[in-house]
């Protein structure tokens, strides 16, 4: 068989555009893949914290219904403060006295709870208790590559 003098191997500028079209196309890839784990890690860290702040919701109702309506709004405005916040990154108080001991304040930059990197406190507005109601806004926070917040509102009746 002859060999076509106009035909030549591969040529360096041939394999030049080739190298540059995969290493584009990794680039696309690997761009991909790191903003699909970064929205994984979002998405996974705001379940937690949704769930975190359902677990303030589920305290609460669980508070108004074992201490009652009246003991449980009392213990609320002995704090003379409207809203009232709680920073709730410890074991959150089942008993009368534990709820009566917690401290009107706001978490500290520095107060998570334990083994997460998550921060949640609860703000109680009393400005409707005459109408036998009140409103309430948990607020969890978390640091990834910047710092999030998930917020959830919830309402409390007095129930007969």
């Amino acid at each position: 068989m002859k060999k076509d003098p106009n035909k030549k191997g591969t040529g360096v500028l041939e394999i030049i555009i080739t190298s540059a079209l995969i290493a584009i196309g990794l680039v696309g890839i690997l761009s991909l893949a790191t903003r699909s784990q970064k929205t994984t890690d979002f998405s996974r860290d705001n379940n937690l914290a949704t769930n975190y702040s359902y677990q303030i919701v589920d305290w609460l109702r669980d508070l108004r219904t074992t201490l009652g309506w009246d003991t449980f709004t009392y213990y609320l405005t002995e704090d003379s403060a409207n809203p009232v916040v709680y920073c709730l990154n410890s074991t959150l108080p089942t008993e009368e006295l534990t709820f009566a001991a917690l401290v009107n304040g706001s978490c500290l930059p520095s107060s998570v709870i334990q083994d997460t990197v998550f921060s949640r406190e609860v703000s109680i507005d009393l400005s409707n208790l005459a109408s036998d109601y009140l409103t309430g806004t948990i607020t969890t926070t978390w640091e990834g590559n910047k710092t999030y917040t998930n917020i959830l509102e919830v309402r409390l009746s007095k129930w007969e």
